[in-house]
């Protein structure tokens, strides 16, 4: 299946949010079932339907409490990433800085990296290039800590964007190579 990951050399779309299982609390009632169902729709909406995932994350925003951190957190990083791609970037740039201060709440978050590596992409878009250059060098951390070649690809080829932006060419088209290895 065709998607815009696969066609920069990446494996997959972002990686499902597993920590939206059925299973994962006993007191699992119908709204949070709702959610588990709604983020998988955005899963596969995403990059293939723009009405579907207009209308999954509008059913999202209306049954999300605001207390659920975790989901308030993935639900921005999925419509930041929708806002993004149909190159909302101002809005994008807003979801993606209010779910950064969530992951300031939360301490740990599974897809960390992953959201700071799209986040970076909206800073891109909005010349926010010296935040864009601080979450790189903060990814580049993390992938130290906990090495990860899919996360690391895709951080090489957003400091290899970065480069071509600042027109820094030679260093550019370098890191998009490798990014596709």
């Amino acid at each position: 299946m065709w998607n815009a990951y696969s066609a920069v050399g990446f494996p997959k779309m972002p990686p499902k949010h597993k920590h939206l299982n059925k299973s994962s609390s006993p007191l699992l009632n119908l709204e949070d079932s709702r959610l588990v169902e709604l983020f998988r729709d955005c899963d596969k909406y995403l990059f293939s339907d723009f009405s579907q995932m207009k209308e999954t994350l509008a059913q999202i925003k209306v049954i999300l409490p605001p207390t659920d951190v975790v989901n308030q957190l993935t639900y921005l990083h999925y419509s930041g990433l929708f806002d993004n791609q149909y190159y909302q970037y101002e809005s994008s740039y807003k979801k993606f800085s209010e779910g950064l201060a969530l992951l300031d709440l939360l301490g740990t978050y599974k897809n960390k990296g992953e959201f700071l590596i799209d986040f970076i992409g909206t800073c891109m878009n909005c010349d926010e290039l010296e935040q864009a250059a601080d979450l790189i060098s903060e990814v580049q951390q993390m992938l130290k800590e906990y090495p990860n070649p899919v996360l690391k690809a895709k951080l090489t080829y957003r400091e290899g964007y970065l480069n071509y932006k600042t027109s820094q060419n030679t260093a550019a088209f370098g890191l998009l190579l490798d990014a596709l290895q």
